[in-house]
């Protein structure tokens, strides 16, 4: 594989479609290297070994609606690369004979009418998300999001792991381990506890976040 390295300053008109190109680029190495990490380990035979959830992964595109998350540079919102990359990934799992639950695939925010009250909205929003996952208790539930930085300094893939299932730490580790190896090679994060997280806190999945 060639790496080529751009000066960004000199060429700031290419910005917008290099940064989408490498968003789903990073979509579809995260989906195949995620999946091949995982394929031969004792996690996801326990996964496999379930009769009745064999081989699902939630996938949680997270933000949506009115609620677009980090706003990028070049005016990209969160909750779209969000989306775009969830369906590029479930594409790619799909296709590797894994079974996709999405927990949304538009531009909304998961609540009805009876929760569609200010201040409200965004709770509500959260509480369904996990209640897909309680759904499907034995399965993977990974969520996707983005992280917005002052300094273009820093940069790099970070997973964040569910303290309440001891499978996601595993997890976590093997998608931060894969990233480094295969994308990422000056990648130096390590996974974190997702405790101050709600959507890591309640659930009770193998369950990460990816920034």
């Amino acid at each position: 594989m060639k790496v080529y390295v751009m000066n960004f300053k000199k060429h700031r008109m290419l910005l917008g479609v290099i940064s989408l190109f490498m968003v789903l680029t990073l979509g579809l190495l995260i989906g195949a290297f995620s999946v091949n990490a995982y394929l031969g380990s004792s996690y996801y035979q326990s996964v496999l070994a379930s009769e009745n959830e064999r081989n699902i992964v939630i996938i949680d595109a997270g933000h949506g609606g009115e609620d677009p998350g980090a706003v990028g540079s070049c005016g990209i919102y969160e909750k779209d690369l969000n989306l775009s990359i969830a369906k590029t990934l479930g594409a790619d799992l799909e296709a590797s004979g894994f079974s996709v639950i999405y927990t949304r695939t538009d531009d909304r925010l998961l609540y009805n009418a009876d929760e569609n009250i200010k201040g409200l909205r965004k709770i509500s929003d959260l509480k369904n998300r996990c209640k897909v996952a309680a759904e499907y208790p034995e399965a993977i539930f990974v969520s996707i999001h983005m992280n917005s930085y002052g300094s273009a300094k820093y940069s790099g893939l970070q997973v964040y792991y569910s303290e309440n299932n001891p499978k996601s730490e595993i997890l976590a580790s093997s998608v931060q381990s894969a990233v480094r190896v295969e994308i990422q090679k000056d990648n130096e994060r390590v996974i974190k506890s997702g405790d101050g997280i709600y959507i890591l806190k309640n659930t009770t999945n193998p369950s990460i976040l990816v920034e």
